[in-house]
Order: structure tokens, then C-alpha cells, then sequence
């Protein structure tokens, strides 16, 4: 298990772009949860919310007419974060 806190925790996966205060993400099976704060509910003061911009999958349809299964491309959340420790 990795957790990231700080002013700006961002989180990608493709063009998708998330960005909180507190990331938890599990290393072996790529699930992440993105929050405000930690689990008691302390969140930093200004950013208050959870932003995300999410990106529709444009190859998606050109998989399917290529024949490719695009369900079978593992791709997992990758965290990034600029806060110092």
C-alpha cells in the first residue's frame, strides 16, 4: 500500500487526471482511492474537493473494427505527486 498526502496529490491514468490532498493505492492490484484528507476526515484548507478531468477513449471504436479487445489492455492508475516530505 502506498499513501501520498500534500497540497496537490495527482493522480493519471491515460488523459484522465485526478487531483486531491490523500491518495491510498495498492500496489499489486492498481486500485487507488483519491480524498481530501486523511481517513478522519481532516482535509487541508483551500482545495476541499476531489477534482478530475476525464478524457472519453477515442481508440475504443477503433479497436472494435480492428478486432482487438480493448477490455484486455491492463492498465493501471499511476499516482504522482509534487508535495514535498
Amino acid at each position: 500500500m502506498l499513501h501520498l498526502t500534500g497540497k496537490n496529490v495527482i493522480l493519471t491514468r491515460g488523459k484522465n487526471i485526478l487531483r486531491g490532498n490523500a491518495l491510498v493505492y495498492n500496489l499489486e492490484t492498481g486500485h487507488s482511492i483519491l480524498s481530501t484528507g486523511d481517513s478522519k476526515g481532516n482535509s487541508s484548507k483551500g482545495n476541499q474537493r476531489v477534482r478530475g478531468v476525464f478524457v472519453p477513449n477515442q481508440e475504443e471504436s477503433g479497436a472494435k473494427e480492428k478486432g482487438k479487445n480493448p477490455s484486455s489492455d491492463k492498465t493501471h492508475d499511476t499516482p504522482a505527486s509534487d508535495a514535498t516530505p
